[in-house]
């Protein structure tokens, strides 16, 4: 039977604590610095040999200093790895102005992918059929043509053997990804759902609904006004997240000059975490 997607943002709101605190610490070691470098420039005006003096505080402040700031980069951001990489293939993306706070999606995708953990990388036309079967999370929103047959087929194989595909399409821009919708059992409708403010835990901007074939096993992932906006479906080792609005990758609903949307980011890691093979230590595991 589906099940409704419960997710939980306190995970997130406490790496963004520890970042704060990271802050005052660093706060405190400057504070510090200052201290030993005025104390110095002190003893040498007294005309005190202060050569050791120099080598031994700068050893005792830089190490602690060096220490503190390794865990702090890793927290924000992780080397690309094995099972970590997210393919963006731009040459299918909408073309939208850079200053385009509705259709702006390429940045805040790759903004969330880094924040959920993944390595993003750019390909083109999805690169080869090796290329996507190394990749743990592939991209699609809303493609400017129809994919070709062959693209079809590589991004099922990869899904046959784990890759997670991220479709984001609503009703009047889905075409272009119809003919791998299809093989998922999916459609998007032209049914436009209520918008849902940034004030709820999940926004969206144009969502439309998607109606999933009888007899396809699914997930509902959320539901607006008992229609589905998100679902997942599995396929192989792997599958598919389709998300019934282009814009819910935007800039305006993701991060911008006016904010960052914390709920959609937290929805967007804990689906990468649970469905792409994330960092589930890191952001918590979905709780059905």
């Amino acid at each position: 039977m589906s099940r409704s997607l419960a997710y939980d943002v306190a995970p997130l709101l406490a790496w963004m604590e520890a970042g704060q605190g990271a802050r005052r610490r660093d706060q405190h070691w400057v504070s510090l610095t200052l201290l030993a470098t005025g104390l110095l420039v002190l003893l040498s005006l007294v005309r005190v040999n202060v050569e050791w003096l120099w080598v031994s505080l700068t050893l005792g402040l830089a190490a602690p200093w060096y220490g503190h700031h390794i865990p702090s980069t890793q927290a924000t951001s992780r080397s690309p790895k094995a099972g970590y990489e997210a393919l963006v293939a731009t040459d299918y993306f909408q073309r939208f102005g850079h200053h385009d706070a509705d259709g702006s999606n390429l940045g805040p995708m790759i903004t969330a992918f880094r924040r959920s953990g993944f390595w993003p990388r750019y390909i083109e036309n999805f690169g080869s059929a090796e290329d996507l079967s190394r990749a743990s999370v592939i991209a699609l929103i809303a493609p400017r043509v129809d994919l070709p047959s062959q693209h079809v087929e590589n991004l099922c194989s990869a899904m046959e053997g784990g890759a997670l595909v991220l479709i984001a399409a609503s009703g009047p821009e889905a075409a272009g990804a119809d003919s791998l919708l299809r093989k998922l059992g999916v459609s998007v409708t032209r049914n436009l759902l209520p918008q849902v403010r940034r004030s709820e835990e999940v926004s969206f901007m144009r969502p439309y609904e998607l109606i999933v074939e009888p007899g396809i096993v699914h997930e509902p992932l959320v539901v607006v006004g008992g229609a589905i906006a998100i679902v997942y479906v599995p396929r192989g080792d792997g599958g598919a997240i389709v998300f019934g609005d282009t814009a819910f990758f935007s800039s305006r609903n993701i991060e911008s000059s006016s904010g960052h949307h914390e709920g959609a980011q937290a929805l967007i890691s804990t689906l990468l975490a649970r469905f792409g093979g994330g960092d589930e230590e890191r952001f918590g595991q979905v709780r059905d």
